[in-house]
């Protein structure tokens, strides 16, 4: 056999790799919550968030205490951060002075949920809420299976079933997102992690001091929605 005729022949019984694709969709609401652990009852941890809404959809924001270091239990409702909105391609300040959250001209009092000890910290959901309906979420499964083919293309052997037995498990790729709407004729930006930017810092030194500590979950990428949805 010539070195022609050889290379030919391990070519095609190169292994090839099959994605076997499946997946749900559900629909949901477009809306952004980020966790901030580390805030203080003490008006000197006053705590700066600049939030940045890149989405095409406007969001109005809510604060909910998820805990506290001291004896008070927070009820974790909501406080709207009412008649001030951040609208589509806008970004806006934060502020957390003690037990209060304010948002322009918004103001939220969460003193009946982190109480009066000056010493205490307190944790939040900070919510933003958008108006879209129907977003669709669609995850996405896949199945590895190696695959040995002859030089004509026909399947010799499956190398998992052959080898393992079984099926390679499956391997999760995804969530991936879509969006079936559109605004004046162009495609919306839904509210997500991805598109609603949040950066905080604490105190008024210079430099900054970042917080760090926070996270992000949404309603798009997210499937265990926290309580303030």
């Amino acid at each position: 056999m010539n070195k022609g005729r050889l290379f030919v022949l391990m070519s095609a019984l190169a292994l090839t790799l099959f994605l076997l694709m499946s997946g749900h969709s559900v629909k949901a609401y477009d809306n952004v919550t980020y966790t901030l652990p580390f805030l203080g009852v003490s008006t000197n941890n006053v705590v700066y968030c600049f939030a940045s809404n890149a989405s095409t959809d406007n969001v109005s924001v809510g604060v909910s205490v998820m805990g506290t270091s001291g004896s008070t239990k927070p009820a974790q409702d909501v406080a709207m951060l009412g008649g001030v909105i951040i609208y589509a391609k806008q970004t806006q300040m934060i502020t957390f002075t003690g037990s209060t959250a304010t948002l322009g001209s918004a103001v939220a009092d969460l003193s009946q949920n982190v109480g009066t000890n000056s010493s205490d910290m307190y944790g939040i959901h900070l919510t933003f809420f958008g108006s879209y309906t129907g977003v669709t979420t669609t995850a996405r499964y896949s199945q590895i299976t190696p695959i040995i083919n002859n030089e004509d293309g026909n399947q010799l052997f499956n190398v998992a079933n052959a080898f393992l037995c079984s099926p390679l498990p499956y391997i999760v790729f995804g969530p991936q997102t879509t969006t079936t709407m559109s605004k004046n004729g162009k495609p919306t930006v839904a509210a997500s992690c991805l598109s609603v930017g949040l950066a905080c810092y604490q105190g008024t030194t210079s430099p900054k001091r970042n917080l760090v500590g926070y996270t992000c979950m949404d309603t798009i990428n997210t499937f265990i929605k926290p309580l303030s949805y």
